[in-house]
């Protein structure tokens, strides 16, 4: 073979190397690089009872103009908070097709387009998720099952996907306090004492009892429209069917129990129970104590939980007029 025709050899297979890396290569993210869908951040711990965010990223990608995706979490463990995710940047928002979480199946769906004049976007955030975690699990998976990116031409833009995992631990245990704790009060006059609960987790139902001094103090009550004497439901746990709210002025204590009822979803976090309107009669220190209380998840189990208790001094808080003496 002459040596002519083996540099036309040559040339003639540089250019095939060449041709073939061009079609290879995913042009619409730069030449060696490849667009890439992931949670950020990529792993994370979290309290149960609490929230934490997962951005939905697009990186090392250009000419980004729609996307579609897809995304499974385990609704045991996990819950979108809202129903729904918050768009991000990239892709502009412009037009959203879909923006659904089932917390029941534990799928999201996310579907949306840039419309003209909107540039096309390269990388930034797609969305943000906000997780509430529900019960202990080490490493639950956020996975991407499917996802499709497109530029203007509605060509999709080759992509792959990096998933996430996030660890729900324990935190603090339960706490059930009185708010205000501790405070002084003028003789007739009225107050309200909030029943809260703090770190709380799949609260379902409540049962408590609580004790104060009936020489010092009064309740109030607060539905007039039924006979005795209540107190005012909270919201954690919502009170769809209330078992027992009376109060006695006589004996000097409370006896509430609430539950939810399906599909009220559990109370996470902190929260109101109830709350306590008190009239103070006489002068003197009443100590205001839980003497009896369970809180259970919606299986019926009971929950862990700390008490904090509290009290109300009255005080007879007469004004003291000085005599005006003019020199």
């Amino acid at each position: 073979m002459s040596s002519k025709n083996c540099k036309h050899l040559l040339l003639s297979f540089m250019l095939l190397l060449i041709n073939v890396m061009i079609l290879t290569v995913p042009w619409k993210t730069g030449i060696g690089l490849t667009g890439l869908m992931w949670f950020n951040p990529a792993n994370s711990s979290t309290p149960i009872g609490s929230t934490t965010t997962l951005d939905l990223q697009l990186d090392n990608i250009s000419n980004v103009f729609g996307a579609q995706v897809e995304m499974a979490f385990d609704p045991n463990v996990l819950e979108v908070v809202g129903g729904a995710i918050t768009p991000g940047t990239c892709p502009q928002p412009d037009f959203v097709v879909t923006n659904t979480a089932d917390n029941i199946a534990g799928t999201i769906e996310y579907t949306l387009t840039q419309l003209n004049p909107t540039p096309p976007c390269n990388g930034g955030i797609m969305a943000s998720i906000d997780f509430l975690c529900k019960l202990e699990d080490a490493d639950t998976l956020v996975s991407i099952t499917s996802s499709l990116i497109s530029d203007p031409d509605g060509t999709p833009i080759a992509h792959t996907t990096q998933n996430a995992t996030i660890s729900c631990v324990e935190g603090s245990s339960p706490l059930l306090s009185f708010e205000p704790q501790n405070l002084t009060i003028g003789l007739g006059e009225e107050i309200i004492v909030d029943v809260e609960i703090e770190d709380v987790n799949n609260l379902f139902g409540v049962q408590m009892e609580i004790s104060f001094n009936p020489n010092y103090l009064q309740i109030i009550d607060t539905d007039t429209s039924s006979p005795g004497i209540q107190i005012i439901p909270g919201t954690c746990p919502a009170p769809d069917f209330i078992l027992q709210n009376s109060a006695s002025n006589t004996l000097g204590n409370v006896e509430y129990s609430a539950t939810s009822l399906s599909p009220t979803s559990p109370c996470y976090g902190n929260g109101l129970v109830a709350s306590i309107k008190f009239e103070a009669i006489a002068e003197g220190k009443s100590d205001i104590n839980f003497t009896s209380w369970i809180l259970a998840d919606p299986d019926g189990l009971s929950i862990a939980t700390l008490t904090q208790n509290g009290s109300i001094t009255v005080k007879n808080q007469r004004m003291i007029f000085l005599p005006l003496v003019i020199k």
